[in-house]
């Protein structure tokens, strides 16, 4: 019921980021859940899985630096209209207030932890150049400008893990970034050819 609801609000929103989609909730819901399989860590899943799906809900291209505000009230709104627990409302809530680095706050909870990472190891790779450039491309950045935007967006995301899983993960995710820069490299040299005299 919670994901038709969040494809129904997400179809309506005519700001959404390209790059926060249902497609990326599923994504990192996935992730969340391996991630929280290999912890041993107590879980709520219901609490994690519901701020997965809610934690980008309303994320307009033009105001990414309010997307945690603006997502936890719309989570807020669309939860309390289904009928959610209080408790479990403020629950979630927490969690999706934890989730970016757009707005560091101290992550206090384990389901947040969890979809910090999540969400972090969503952004790397070949899905997340593509999103990255989605998401730039509605911004109007220029190719440069995201490519450097990018490359700072992976370094924070390498050092903020949060969970032992994701720690381990990083071989991982380091093979993925060689990748992502590679490509990134090539792309500022391809754009360097144009920029000479």
């Amino acid at each position: 019921m919670l994901e038709e609801r969040v494809r129904e609000t997400l179809s309506k929103a005519e700001k959404q980021s390209a790059a926060h989609k249902l497609d990326h909730l599923l994504r990192v819901t996935k992730n969340a859940l391996e991630i929280a399989k290999r912890e041993a860590i107590d879980v709520d899943y219901f609490v994690l899985i519901s701020a997965c799906l809610l934690h980008d809900v309303d994320s307009p291209y033009d105001r990414k630096k309010e997307h945690v505000e603006l997502s936890a009230r719309k989570a807020e709104k669309i939860m309390n209209e289904l009928k959610f627990p209080k408790e479990k409302v403020e629950e979630i809530l927490k969690v999706i207030r934890q989730h970016s680095t757009e707005t560091p706050v101290e992550i206090t909870e384990n389901e947040a932890r969890i979809l910090f990472d999540a969400d972090k190891l969503e952004g790397v790779g070949a899905i997340g150049i593509a999103r990255v450039f989605m998401s730039a491309g509605q911004r109007g950045m220029s190719i440069e400008k995201t490519i450097e935007w990018y490359k700072k967006k992976m370094e924070i995301a390498e050092n903020m893990l949060q969970t032992e899983t994701g720690k381990k993960m990083i071989k991982m995710i380091k093979e993925k970034m060689k990748m992502v820069l590679n490509f990134l490299d090539r792309l500022e040299r391809a754009l360097s050819k144009y920029h000479q005299a």
